[in-house]
């Protein structure tokens, strides 16, 4: 299942994901919810587009998080997906290269350590796997 995105961002006129689209999440969902919330407005800011205010919460495992890569455990994860206009200038990178950018956000935790495992700037929408449930939410 690809995620369809609708409405417009700050700076970037990227796309959000539509909240009429999916449940929001609450805290009877997701316990964390404010925590995700807290990483989210961290996320976009030191990722150059602080104007992104809202996203997608998926709850899946790490293996469907990672869109078939190989990755070295499958625990439950929470998998934020943020549209907006994205700069990595803490990403390494040769110094040949360019800064890494993109049109989405993807970071996934733990769900019962809330550390993050996997992050990433992606150029298109990730694609959700569709026995995964999606929540809207806004930080």
């Amino acid at each position: 299942m690809i995620i369809e995105f609708s409405g417009s961002t700050g700076k970037s006129n990227a796309t959000i994901p539509s909240v009429s689209s999916y449940t929001p999440a609450t805290t009877d969902i997701i316990p964390k919810l404010a925590v995700l919330q807290r990483l989210a407005r961290a996320v976009v800011r030191t990722n150059d587009d602080a104007a992104v205010h809202a996203g997608l919460v998926v709850l899946t495992t790490r293996e469907k998080a990672a869109g078939g890569d190989i990755v070295d455990s499958n625990q439950p994860v929470y998998e934020l997906i943020i549209a907006g206009r994205f700069i990595c200038t803490e990403c390494s990178h040769p110094s040949s290269a360019a800064t890494p950018t993109g049109s989405y956000l993807a970071v996934t935790i733990d769900r019962s350590t809330l550390a993050t495992t996997d992050f990433g700037i992606v150029p298109h929408r990730p694609v959700i796997p569709a026995s995964s449930r999606v929540y809207s939410f806004r930080f």
